[in-house]
């Protein structure tokens, strides 16, 4: 019964990342198949960041990327390697094992995102900013 509830969380988080993360791409098709044959599928032009530098006339253009949501990469990223690494390996489920896989593995990737973004990002716009008088 536990592993049911288990897999059912994996499930619903997966779903909801994933759709979250079409919808911020500009993705509008919600069926898979429509996905795959409409041409393009996202609208880059019109997905959710484009539009805030658009709409929302932004003093510095750089914090769009204090926008993305990073939590959502990071899990679709940890659920995609801990999958492949469980599967290829051939081990028995365990959905506790599983899950602490997955929320581990969210945790390390969405630091080092973080950090990269804190540490490496942040001084590259500060650096545009004033070189450019933005």
């Amino acid at each position: 019964m536990r592993d049911k509830v288990i897999i059912l969380l994996i499930v619903y988080f997966t779903i909801l990342a994933l759709y979250k993360e079409r919808e911020s791409l500009g993705c509008k098709d919600n069926s898979i198949i429509g996905f795959f044959t409409s041409n393009p599928p996202c609208d880059n032009y019109n997905n959710q960041y484009s539009r805030m530098l658009r709409e929302d006339n932004l003093n510095n253009p750089f914090d769009v990327f204090d926008r993305i949501v990073i939590w959502r990469r990071s899990f679709i990223l940890a659920l995609l390697i801990i999958l492949v690494y469980h599967f290829s390996m051939g081990y028995p489920f365990d959905g506790m094992k599983m899950l602490t896989s997955i929320i581990v593995g969210t945790f390390f990737i969405y630091f080092s995102f973080s950090f990269y973004k804190y540490h490496l990002d942040e001084y590259i716009y500060k650096e545009i900013r004033t070189s450019y008088k933005l």
